[in-house]
């Protein structure tokens, strides 16, 4: 091989390494999300503004995955009850994972007049008042649960080495 040709390899090298790591960077967000939704009860447009990219470029070969969000209403996963709450009912059911659905003891939906926004309360205290609204898992509590983190991580290495390689051949055509 030609000293030319390496250095041509070592030019072409990181730009093929930030294509492959921003290629599977937008992979892996799409599959973060195909596993949450596999696990939890969640709506793909409540899931998918919450991740984020942060690109790699050819000075910096790092492409970084977030998630991040304030826990979600219960209302969101699936939420089962009369507005208003009609005597000797269980409350209101939920099923925040697939498969698992839950009476929440106590509970009642709430529709707000001002924002028809809704909600699952409980009441804490006095027969009347206070409220509290009950809230889920939040989408990075979701994101590192253990079954769907380790998905992620067997994902990214089956199938990087494959983009990479695909980067390095396009590269040197």
């Amino acid at each position: 091989m030609t000293p030319a040709k390496m250095r041509a390899y070592e030019q072409a090298f990181p730009k093929a390494a930030a294509g492959a790591l921003n290629k599977m960077a937008a992979q892996s967000k799409t599959e973060s999300s195909r596993l949450v939704r596999e696990r939890y009860n969640v709506k793909k447009s409540d899931l998918d503004p919450a991740f984020t990219i942060r690109r790699a470029t050819s000075s910096s070969l790092q492409s970084v995955v977030k998630a991040k969000g304030r826990r979600i209403s219960l209302i969101h996963f699936g939420a089962r009850g009369t507005i208003p709450p009609r005597r000797g009912t269980v409350g209101v059911t939920v099923e925040v994972i697939r498969g698992r659905r839950l009476a929440v003891a106590g509970s009642f939906l709430v529709a707000m007049k001002s924002s028809r926004a809704r909600g699952i309360f409980v009441r804490k205290g006095q027969p009347r008042f206070p409220i509290q609204k009950l809230t889920g898992p939040s989408i990075p509590q979701m994101f590192y649960a253990t079954k769907v983190y380790g998905n992620l991580v067997r994902f990214v290495d089956t199938h990087l080495p494959k983009l990479l390689a695909d980067a390095i051949k396009f590269r040197q055509a």
